[in-house]
């Protein structure tokens, strides 16, 4: 399971650890997100969300073949993967990480907000800094607050 109590299928708790370290380094930027997104893959070589995980960072770098890479890989693992055997959130993610490597972003950034809506985060644990966004948990887009607002032209 994960910080927020979500499945994490044929995961080990080192790869789950790994797991929560490259998700904070991903919020947060940090240039250790790769390193442990590997670390989670070593760890737990048939873990779900280790391979969603890679496939989202090969779409969000600047390489095209880093995307091809990504599109290739997660295609061989999809291949040896049971849906069945997936929690909902995980056959979810899987599928929006299959849409936009087949190019559709729109469509998969649809099914990453439909993943947010039925699968909120929970309450962050007392001392965790978290990101404005994850607070807001449940809501809408249309219900955020829109903090950029005054920049938008036209509005």
């Amino acid at each position: 399971m994960d910080r927020h109590a979500h499945a994490l299928s044929r995961t080990g708790d080192e790869a789950a650890r790994h797991y929560e370290r490259a998700l904070d380094a991903l919020l947060f930027f940090r240039a250790e997100v790769a390193d442990e997104a590997q670390a989670m893959a070593a760890a737990s070589p048939h873990s779900v969300m280790a391979h969603v995980f890679d496939a989202y960072l090969g779409l969000l770098g600047t390489e095209e073949q880093e995307a091809a890479d990504a599109r290739r890989s997660f295609g061989a693992f999809r291949s040896t993967v049971d849906p069945a055997g997936l929690s909902p959130r995980e056959r979810m993610h899987a599928a929006a990480a299959q849409t936009w490597l087949d190019g559709n972003m729109s469509r998969a950034g649809e099914i990453l907000g439909e993943i947010s809506t039925e699968y909120p985060p929970r309450r962050p644990r007392p001392g965790r800094r978290t990101p404005d966004r994850l607070l807001h948990r449940g809501r809408s887009a249309a219900a955020r607050p829109d903090r950029w607002r005054a920049f938008r032209v036209g509005r």
